[in-house]
């Protein structure tokens, strides 16, 4: 994918024009705490890139700041810094305006249409304003998740139409952040003059970035992704390009490589065809992710390691257990495949053990 940081800053500029954004993240939980680090990074972006704060409108559960589990309360990070190297927290000077039961494909429709009964702000843009939107969360094919409830295509195109009857811009640029979210603008039409980018297309997923284990922040590690590829490389070309100082990026991490990037899975990354049909996508695979990590640490404390996944290979290959990875091997983060022959057929399936802290 390619992003033009040009794009976004001819959108920040100084023009006549009033410019708006809308920032979404439409999780919630620890396991999702890219989403908000993403949206949150996103409001510092826009706000340091020219757009007035009280024209900016987020929307986001906030219940990961101040997590129990969270290493730095009231801190959120969207990228990784080394041992002695602080972070630099999105999360402080981040206006949220509607936050947790009010996270609504409703809420989101009413502040895109500019309609009051939303109950807080919503867009008041002209026909010769910009609007900027930028959604992250989970996503599938014609839809869009919320904590609680979903988006259809169709009710965001019809949100969309709606603005431009009502002349509520003269350029709109959407970024969706999101698994098949290609597919929410396979209908868009071409004169509403909408400029949309996806993280992924119809049919693909989205991946999450700086996962276990390069989710450290000053040596620290945060225990989630701290953010989305796609967001985070618009966001990080974004932050290079700005020539305010209103928000200074730590220096880049090295790039990202391959061995870096994490599917949202519990299994790793590259897999077969047949074993990619059996990963859980959204929000269920983060809820078993959370699962393991619990069962994990359960284990450690009884003096034995149980294997991510184990219940699942167990129903699935009928009680044939695979074996457990004990001392050198678990240190070693050994991930093999394993082959059983059952009814003179072979199958295979990987072993991934993490290791022993």
């Amino acid at each position: 994918m390619i992003y033009k940081v040009a794009t976004m800053m001819a959108m920040f500029g100084a023009a006549a024009a009033e410019h708006w954004a809308v920032i979404v993240a439409g999780s919630a939980g620890y396991g999702n705490y890219r989403h908000q680090a993403d949206a949150c990074h996103a409001y510092q972006v826009v706000t340091a890139g020219g757009i007035k704060p009280e024209n900016v409108i987020l929307l986001a559960v906030d219940d990961i700041a101040n997590y129990r589990t969270n290493p730095f309360p009231g801190q959120v990070f969207n990228k990784p810094t080394d041992a002695g190297t602080p972070g630099v927290d999105v999360y402080d000077g981040c206006v949220i305006d509607y936050k947790g039961t009010d996270v609504t494909p409703e809420t989101f429709t009413k502040v895109l249409t500019g309609d009051d009964s939303a109950g807080g702000k919503v867009l008041k843009s002209g026909a010769d304003d910009r609007v900027f939107v930028n959604f992250v969360d989970h996503g599938a094919v014609g839809l869009i998740g919320f904590p609680t409830s979903q988006m259809h295509a169709t009710e965001l195109l019809a949100a969309l139409q709606k603005m431009h009857d009502a002349s509520m811009y003269k350029e709109l640029v959407f970024y969706l952040e999101a698994c098949e979210s290609g597919s929410m603008f396979a209908n868009l039409p071409a004169n509403m003059n909408i400029y949309a980018t996806t993280a992924a297309n119809g049919k693909e997923s989205s991946w999450g970035t700086y996962c276990m284990p390069d989710d450290k922040v000053d040596g620290k590690e945060i225990h989630s992704c701290l953010g989305d590829l796609y967001s985070v490389n618009w966001m990080e070309d974004t932050d290079k390009g700005m020539a305010s100082e209103v928000y200074r990026a730590p220096p880049p991490p090295p790039p990202l490589s391959p061995s870096r990037l994490h599917p949202l899975s519990p299994l790793p990354a590259p897999l077969s065809s047949d074993a990619r049909g059996a990963v859980q996508h959204g929000e269920d695979r983060d809820r078993q992710v959370a699962r393991d990590d619990v069962r994990r640490r359960h284990h450690r404390r009884r003096g034995r390691l149980q294997l991510p996944g184990h219940h699942r290979l167990r129903r699935r290959h009928q009680g044939r257990r695979p074996p457990a990875l004990r001392g050198a091997e678990a240190e070693a983060r050994v991930d093999r495949p394993q082959v059983c022959r059952r009814r003179d057929r072979l199958r295979l399936f990987s072993l991934h053990a993490p290791r022993l802290r």
